[in-house]
């Protein structure tokens, strides 16, 4: 019997995800339905960790309860209106060697 070489139709068919890649797609999809069923609260959770939690006072104006989150409000803009494009500045410099 032969040692090492090609061995036709052997392992996993060209275009098949990996095992592990398919329970977490799986795992992906429970998730995201059980996100868009509670989509409404959540969003008006965020929302209000965005803005912060406060009242009026006659004397004192606006007292917030919780300070508005920098970072809650990030996200919603990222994904509401689209995440704005980063510039990524390169401090290495690169060498191309080519054979011809």
């Amino acid at each position: 019997m032969p040692r090492g070489g090609i061995r036709l139709n052997s392992g996993r068919p060209k275009g098949r995800k990996n095992n592990a890649t398919l329970q977490i797609d799986e795992a992906r999809t429970i998730l995201r339905d059980m996100i868009f069923k509670q989509l409404e609260p959540i969003a008006k959770a965020q929302l209000a960790l965005a803005t912060g939690l406060w009242y009026e006072d006659a004397e004192k104006g606006r007292v917030y309860r919780t300070k508005p989150d920098r970072g809650a409000a990030a996200l919603l803009l990222a994904h509401s209106i689209g995440k704005p494009t980063e510039t990524v500045q390169l401090e290495e410099e690169i060498v191309l060697h080519l054979d011809l």
